[in-house]
């Protein structure tokens, strides 16, 4: 089972993967957590390139992430699920399709295409969009003390890319779950977890 965490930078994903992995082992399954963009020695080279680089054309960051992701998928997330481990992974091709895609106006199917290897795609079995109002997504940011070239973006465009995302949710709505980060973290996990519980 391939399943993937999506949302606005603060939105808590990272922290919320740490426990919903626990929670899997612990009924007995093998999970491995990923990251995107990185995961592999070469992604992550790519990640800092990514991160670091003070400026950058919309579609060289497009194509790095793409190339990172075929990295991982075929060093990492293949691999995994052909040993039957649940891999649950910190972004995917979602976030392309919303930074990218629609925040850097490339376009959704531009990012499908440069995506796509002999006409395929990896798609998750579930993705768990953590939707939250970005004004409460960089006041977390900013007590973090994170400081890359994404959280220094204006409000503006993370309420872009909150509605990339929701846009996203809704033309995927059979594999795109849509959470509501603003609940209490131990809810928000209950709710994860049961999801996936069914699905499994």
């Amino acid at each position: 089972m391939f399943i993937t965490f999506e949302g606005i930078d603060g939105c808590g994903k990272s922290s919320i993967i740490i426990e919903i992995a626990e929670l899997l082992k612990n009924i007995g399954y093998n999970v491995f957590v990923t990251r995107e963009p990185g995961g592999t020695d070469i992604s992550e080279k790519i990640r800092e390139i990514i991160i670091k680089s003070e400026k950058m054309d919309g579609i060289t960051e497009g194509l790095l992430y793409a190339a990172s992701r075929r990295q991982h998928i075929v060093e990492k997330i293949n691999p995994s699920l052909e040993r039957k481990e649940i891999v649950i992974s910190d972004r995917y091709i979602d976030s392309s399709l919303a930074y990218q895609g629609i925040g850097r106006n490339i376009g959704i199917e531009q990012i499908l295409k440069i995506n796509s290897i002999n006409n395929k795609i990896l798609w998750p079995n579930i993705t768990f969009l953590l939707d939250i109002d970005p004004i409460i997504a960089l006041e977390r940011i900013k007590k973090r003390n994170k400081n890359d070239r994404f959280d220094k973006e204006s409000i503006l465009f993370h309420n872009k890319i909150r509605k990339a995302f929701l846009q996203i949710a809704k033309k995927y709505n059979n594999r795109i779950i849509i959470i509501n980060a603003n609940e209490n973290k131990q809810v928000i996990i209950k709710k994860i977890f049961d999801k996936i519980k069914t699905f499994l």
